[in-house]
């Protein structure tokens, strides 16, 4: 309930039934001691459901279940990764926020050569000061939807994938001194689907950019998509587009 308070204590645990979850909150707070271990090996299990209230995860997550989660934040929740999460299960996902002013801070590393993985689902907000990189085939670092707003203050990147999707909404992404790159002839830093929307502000020409190397293209659109660009740098090295 709404004041209550969970304290986790360090423990190590595997969440193997499928659609199982460790931790659920129905307003409240999550808070961690002594961070533990937690594999979540069961087909779309979660570690973490916040609906509403605040979460810390401070656990570090391995999530090797099919369609499995670390953590989910729905209707107005707060949630701080401060641990690091590794994806190792196809279609698996760091931490996914609904549009329901559910807002995220990651201050670790999210990583994992899952296939078909997503580092972040972000509706709302996610404030990244983190290192969020995976390597799976069609992996995506952060997905924004119906309006999703990112603030990047560290390091995104992607070697089989996509940095930043963006879908459906007017979705934003703040560079605020971070990086963003894509490496590979598989990946592009930012993908606009099919009638999606993205503004990119940055913090002045050469001051930031979108790299893209051995031959990512750092820009695709898809039809209909939108894309507007301010104060920022396309660098394509390798052979690449800049916009496709």
């Amino acid at each position: 309930g709404y004041s209550s308070t969970l304290v986790s204590n360090g423990a190590n645990v595997d969440v193997s039934t499928a659609g199982s979850t460790l931790y659920q909150l129905d307003g409240g707070t999550l808070s961690t001691l002594f961070a533990g271990d937690v594999t979540l090996s069961g087909a779309n299990s979660t570690g973490i459901i916040a609906n509403s209230g605040y979460a810390t995860l401070a656990d570090r997550f391995t999530v090797t279940g099919e369609g499995a989660a670390a953590v989910k934040a729905l209707n107005g929740a707060q949630v701080d990764v401060n641990s690091p999460v590794v994806l190792s299960g196809d279609n698996t996902v760091g931490a996914w926020g609904d549009a329901n002013y559910s807002y995220i801070s990651n201050n670790s590393t999210v990583s994992g050569e899952g296939n078909n993985t997503t580092g972040f689902e972000v509706g709302y907000i996610l404030s990244n000061r983190g290192n969020i990189a995976l390597t799976g085939a069609n992996s995506t670092a952060v997905s924004l939807h119906d309006g999703g707003t990112i603030f990047n203050r560290g390091s995104i990147s992607t070697t089989s994938g996509t940095g930043i999707y963006a879908g459906t909404g007017n979705n934003q992404y703040f560079f605020a001194g971070g990086q963003l790159s894509a490496t590979g002839a598989n990946s592009t830093a930012i993908r606009v689907g099919e009638n999606g929307g993205l503004t990119l502000f940055g913090e002045g020409i050469f001051r930031n950019g979108i790299f893209a190397y051995d031959g990512a293209d750092a820009v695709v659109l898809d039809n209909d998509a939108s894309l507007t660009i301010n104060d920022t740098s396309l660098y394509v090295y390798g052979g690449g587009d800049g916009i496709d």
